[in-house]
């Protein structure tokens, strides 16, 4: 049986926490393309530790995420990256095909947006599945 895009986002996110080594935290809510988490103590020391790691890059101050988006990161691999947004009360993370991180990716991140945006649509979270695939992150998520 298919899973719900919702379903498919929050395994995607699951999976590329119990990839880095922790127990995948639980949702507050989920959308297509993205979860939402509590801004608990566990999850933000989780998140300095990739940083520390080099898994997660700061990135500048999230202004396109809302009046709350306090923090930002994203994954530092160019396809298929995850995006972390700490908020005042939670953390935000969603996938992007491309991580705007240089002109050839910046140029696939603004082509995904723009469409999405043109479209209605959102960043597919099985396209997201196959990617994480291909990078090695797939199967169990019990941590």
């Amino acid at each position: 049986m298919t899973p719900t895009p919702e379903a498919q986002s929050a395994l995607n996110q699951a999976r590329w926490w119990a990839h880095h080594g922790y127990i995948p935290p639980d949702p507050i809510r989920t959308a297509p393309d993205r979860c939402y988490y509590a801004a608990t103590d566990k999850l933000l020391t989780a998140i300095c530790d990739l940083v520390v790691s080099g898994v997660l890059v700061q990135t500048a101050r999230p202004t396109n995420h809302g009046g709350t988006a306090l923090r930002g990161y994203r994954e530092a691999v160019g396809r298929c990256s995850a995006q972390v947004i700490v908020h005042t009360d939670e953390v935000e993370m969603d996938f992007d095909l491309h991580n705007p991180r240089d002109v050839v990716d910046g140029i696939g991140h603004a082509v995904e947006v723009l469409r999405n945006k043109w479209t209605g649509g959102k960043t597919d979270p099985f396209k997201i599945a196959a990617q994480l695939r291909k990078r090695g992150i797939h199967g169990d998520v019990s941590g």
